[in-house]
């Protein structure tokens, strides 16, 4: 994994946005990250890891956003890396506030979002790899090989940690790795390991508790059925042995040594309590048979009660019936004389009907007549006061007279609607003529106002014209004056850049002239190194050798450092070469404008603001007055055409109103003699001889109708009473009774029919199958019968309640056999998960530690192993660290002691026995060897991380410390890791590049940092 850029924005330390390219850093090495304590230099690696995971190693998900921002400030961090062959970039912001769409003013919760884009070859194209929070957390995790804090751990390496790792106890050091590698997960395992020797000794104990109760559920149902068999008489003399009472399973919940203990006792108890219910079974067989022969005898007590009962049942129905039969004989003949009756009265009914309608009909005719008479005298009253004649009053006639008036009416009325019509028109064409010429007075006024204003718009729009720029032009020249102070900031930028390149090639060159001078010097000793005892010398050819040349220990330059020495010299001059050029190239486009100072330039942008400002504003005058001009000519033209349309119209209205007064003259003349009142009189005795018509034609008709029934109805009783057997209509009103009264004579005597016929037929049913001369005595069967049931329900009580707590007894001496076979395993699990928990928790003899102890033991190796590694190349060779493998001391926590290997003793030390500068390179070893086992970079042979980053841990060293420290760091860098050291030691930033710089802000609003590639 290799950082490539991060920009960060409104995040911890930085108010403004800040980005720092690690590409173009990643030549230089070994730099470093500076700034005074509490600047925010580990903010740089907090954003890295937030954007990455959404995680801070040491700060809250609230303490991403900067203090020193405003609220609608944006939050939000972009880092790109290479990882696993390809380039990515990941965005991520915070919750955070911003102005509402619709109201600026109010602010609203934007929730934190993050994308995570794989990016083309091309640097152009790219790919969305996951655009939500959670998701891209997972896939950088997934794409790193890292979780958040195992790439704290790698990338940033928290040298003052290591320092303390080094020098500590086995107690103190368990500590640290349990931090570094989350032991708390053995602590975890050795719970777990408690809560599953806990839950299995409580399964044994559930066992033995369901064993127990199981033998007590036999026990109690075999006590159950002999307390049954002695209650019964007969059935409880037999001797049985005696089953105890004592509990077999006094302690549920011993473990098994306890439970063995026990055995024999449960065994005996098991043993007795089988004999019990294999005697119970016994009993039961002999119940059995006694409770065949008992429901054998209630069976045949049971025949004969059912025969005494039935013919008992008989010879009481045969009494029933004949005194029933004797007593509907003395009814049969009253039930006849009313069923006689009641036909008379039906025969008597319609003469009676016949009279109430000739009442009903009498009464209908003589209402019909009286309304009949009410509407004519009404009608005669209405003709008379209009002088018509009264003698023909059909309705024909009537309503013929009727249109004859109303017809007249209408004539008269509409002389006079034509008189008051045209009157109106007369006034109305007056009114229209003096409306015309207030209109055409009204435009032929616009039109004056509109053509004074349009003379007064024509003569100011040439003096704007001729004053007014073009804004574009003023644009084009806005733009090229900020061109110009952009390239002339830029001038001022790489001219001071030039200076340390040229510092740069000067140092170079200087560089490579004494390597150059070095190689030369010692070329003699160099070549004498070559020399073969009996070959010929390469300058000479001779094959003696007196005295070859020595190099007087100076340090023997080879080809290879002055040619490299060569190559950075010319990467600097061409450096300074390509700055100069592209200085001399900026100062030729700028001409003039490279002396003038940037102020000026921008002087020169804010008057052609001022420019712009003024012609827009004469621009838009011009156009609003333009518009006007237009909006002008269109009225005029609208006016005129109005005006020509206004005098057609009025020619037109003097005509209209001739007109009018001719047509008044001819109404007047045609209503002359005409009264308005009398033909409002006439109209209203018209509408009243409408009312008094209008049904009058159904009136008549309904009294001819009424009178018509009348006679109908008298020819139908007369009839009826021709036809009958009665005289008159009282004589019929004398015999009839109600419907109802007819029905219950007539049903009565149905009744009195059927209740014979179905008695007479039951006597002979009965008689069929014969009746007793005596009656039998059902009670003395009953008597049989009951005790035969008392006995066979008896027996079937008992043998149910024998049976149920046999098979009973019999289940739960299975469930107990099989419960004790079952818990076998539980027993074993028990023993063993005890074992396993008092091992991982306390040690034992194949773990002499505790579980997490020996885990974090076995990853001590594995960083110890990879340490050595670095260690090796840091000191020579000369240092190892390993793991005291046996305990010095038995009152003290054992198994992750350290001590060194020093090859120059051959003998291991203490570990606090080194220098403070080989205590720096021990430290950093093991941190970096933490990192290869974390990643399985390094030895391992998996990932690599490419750059890694030193925390703070330097100031504490002594002057020699400190520089086997910078030695550390180089030799660091040449393992082909780009090294970043965190720190604020002035000695650090004497010996090494300062890459990155941060600084606290003038105004005291956070940080600021700069990057010096």
């Amino acid at each position: 994994m290799r950082p490539i850029h991060l920009s960060m924005k409104a995040f911890g330390a930085f108010s403004d946005r800040v980005d720092i390219d690690f590409a173009a850093l990643a030549p230089r090495g070994l730099y470093l990250v500076s700034g005074e304590t509490g600047t925010g230099k580990t903010t740089i690696f907090d954003a890295m890891c937030w954007a990455l995971y959404g995680r801070m190693p040491r700060k809250q998900p609230h303490e991403v956003r900067s203090d020193h921002v405003a609220d609608t400030t944006r939050c939000e961090v972009t880092f790109t890396f290479d990882a696993g062959g390809a380039r990515y970039t990941v965005t991520r912001n915070p919750d955070q506030l911003r102005p509402a769409a619709k109201n600026p003013d109010r602010l609203v919760k934007e929730a934190g979002a993050a994308t995570l884009m794989r990016l083309g070859d091309d640097g152009d194209r790219s790919e969305l790899v996951a655009d939500k929070v959670s998701d891209v957390a997972r896939a950088c995790e997934e794409i790193i090989g890292l979780d958040a804090g195992q790439f704290q751990r790698v990338v940033l390496l928290p040298q003052g940690m290591f320092n303390a790792f080094l020098l500590a106890n086995s107690k103190d050091r368990e500590e640290i790795l349990e931090r570094l590698f989350g032991g708390e997960i053995y602590d975890r395992i050795v719970d777990e390991l408690k809560t599953t020797h806990d839950a299995c000794r409580q399964l044994v104990g559930e066992a033995e508790s369901a064993i127990t109760a199981a033998l007590e559920a036999a026990r109690g149902h075999v006590v159950d059925a002999d307390t049954a068999l002695d209650a019964d008489g007969g059935h409880g003399n037999e001797p049985r042995p005696i089953v105890g009472d004592a509990h077999p399973h006094d302690s549920p919940t011993v473990a098994r040594s306890d439970h063995e203990a026990d055995t024999t006792d449960e065994t005996g108890d098991r043993e007795q309590l089988g004999a019990a219910v294999t005697r119970l079974g016994g009993a039961l067989e002999g119940l059995r048979a006694e409770l065949t022969e008992s429901t054998r005898r209630r069976a045949s007590a049971q025949a004969a009660h059912h025969a005494a009962t039935t013919g008992a049942r008989r010879f009481d129905d045969a009494a029933e019936l004949r005194s029933k039969i004797a007593e509907l004989a003395l009814k049969a003949e009253a039930v006849e004389v009313g069923r006689i009756a009641a036909t008379v009265s039906a025969n008597a009914r319609p003469v009676v009907e016949a009279a109430d309608a000739l009442t009903v009909a009498e009464q209908a005719h003589r209402e019909a007549v009286s309304v009949r008479e009410d509407r004519s005298r009404a009608i005669v009253a209405v003709l008379t006061e209009l002088g018509k004649p009264t003698e023909d009053l059909r309705p024909l006639t009537v309503q013929r007279r009727l249109a004859e008036l109303a017809s007249a009416h209408t004539r008269d009325h509409d002389k006079l609607d034509r008189r008051r019509v045209a009157g109106e028109a007369f006034e109305g064409a007056t009114k229209y003529r003096a409306a015309l010429d207030s209109r055409v007075a009204a435009v032929e006024a616009a039109r004056a106002t509109a053509t004074k204003r349009a003379a007064e718009i024509d003569a100011r729009l040439p003096d704007l014209r001729a004053t007014a720029a073009d804004p574009d032009s003023i644009r084009t020249a806005i733009a090229a004056a900020e061109h110009l102070v952009e390239e002339r900031l830029t001038l001022d930028h790489l001219e001071a850049g030039l200076v340390p390149l040229s510092e740069q090639r000067a140092r170079t060159a200087e560089e490579h002239r004494d390597l150059l001078a070095n190689f030369t010097d010692t070329q003699a000793p160099r070549l004498a190194l070559t020399l073969v005892e009996g070959e010929g010398c390469p300058v000479c050819g001779s094959t003696d050798h007196p005295a070859p040349a020595t190099a007087d220990d100076r340090h023997v330059v080879g080809w290879d450092e002055v040619t490299a020495a060569a190559d950075r010299h010319a990467t600097a001059d061409t450096a300074v070469l390509d700055l100069e050029r592209r200085i001399t190239e900026l100062r030729g486009r700028l001409g003039d404008a490279a002396v003038l100072e940037p102020d000026v330039l921008r002087q020169r942008v804010d008057e052609l603001q001022g420019d712009l400002e003024r012609a827009t504003t004469a621009s838009a005058t011009i156009d609003a007055l333009q518009g006007e001009r237009d909006e002008l000519d269109a009225e005029l033209d609208r006016l005129a055409t109005e005006a020509g349309r206004l005098g057609e119209a009025r020619d037109q209205a003097t005509r209209d109103l001739a007109a009018a007064d001719e047509n008044r003259h001819t109404a007047e003349e045609e209503a002359a003699g005409i009264d308005a009142e009398h033909l409002e009189g006439r109209a209203m005795a018209l509408e009243r001889l409408g009312t008094a018509l209008d049904g009058y034609d159904e009136l008549v008709a309904g009294a001819a109708s009424a009178e018509s029934l009348l006679e109908s109805r008298r020819v139908d009783l007369e009839t009826r009473l021709e036809n009958g057997d009665l005289d008159d209509v009282a004589a019929a009103r004398a015999v009839v009774w109600t419907p109802e009264q007819e029905q219950d004579a007539i049903d009565a005597a149905q009744t009195h029919r059927s209740e014979y016929d179905r008695a007479t037929g039951a006597l002979k049913a009965l008689e069929s199958e014969g009746i007793p001369d005596a009656r039998p005595a059902p009670e003395a069967t009953a008597a049989t019968l009951q005790q035969a049931e008392a006995d066979k329900n008896r027996l079937e009580t008992l043998v149910a309640t024998v049976d149920f707590d046999v098979a009973g007894a019999t289940k739960c001496l299975g469930q107990a056999d099989q419960l004790e076979a079952d818990s076998r395993d539980r027993r074993d699990r028990a023993e063993v998960a005890a074992r396993a928990y008092q091992v991982c928790a306390k040690g034992g003899p194949a773990l002499p530690v505790p579980l997490k102890r020996w885990v974090l033991a076995h990853e001590l190796d594995r960083i110890t192993a990879s340490a050595n590694v670095h260690l090796a190349g840091m000191t020579n060779g000369r240092y190892g660290l390993r793991r005291l493998r046996g305990q010095r001391d038995g009152r003290r926590s054992f198994g992750l002691d350290l001590e060194v290997d020093d090859t120059n003793t051959g003998r291991a030390r203490s570990t606090s026995s080194l220098s403070g500068g080989e205590q720096f390179q021990a430290s950093l070893a093991l941190a970096l060897g933490l990192a290869d086992v974390i990643s399985q970079g390094g030895t391992a042979g998996g990932q690599a991380f490419e750059a890694l980053f030193v925390d703070e841990g330097f100031g504490s060293l002594s002057a020699d410390a400190l520089d086997d420290a910078v030695e550390t760091l180089h030799r660091l860098h040449g393992s082909g890791r780009t090294v970043g050291a965190i720190t604020h030691v002035e000695a650090m930033k004497q010996a090494l590049h300062v890459g990155i710089e941060v600084t606290r802000r003038a105004d005291g609003r956070g940080s600021t940092l700069t990057v010096d590639y």
